[in-house]
């Protein structure tokens, strides 16, 4: 019956560290793709005219108003 729980206890040691490691790549993955769609969306809007390195500011309000 020992003989069970250590395959067992073995089996699932292994899989939680095959699902930890294919986690983290996942992750890795992720964060790239994720960078890499800002950085287009960031291009995009530069070529189209309406980047965000200038901020449009209020129109000035008049003194009676």
């Amino acid at each position: 019956m020992n003989a069970w729980s250590e395959f067992w206890k073995g089996l699932i040691i292994v899989s939680l560290v095959c699902f930890a490691l294919l986690s983290v790549f996942v992750m890795i993955g992720g964060f790239r793709d994720v960078f890499a769609m800002f950085r287009r969306i960031d291009r995009q809007h530069e070529q189209s005219g309406r980047g965000a390195s200038k901020p449009e500011q209020a129109p000035p309000s008049e003194p009676g108003a």
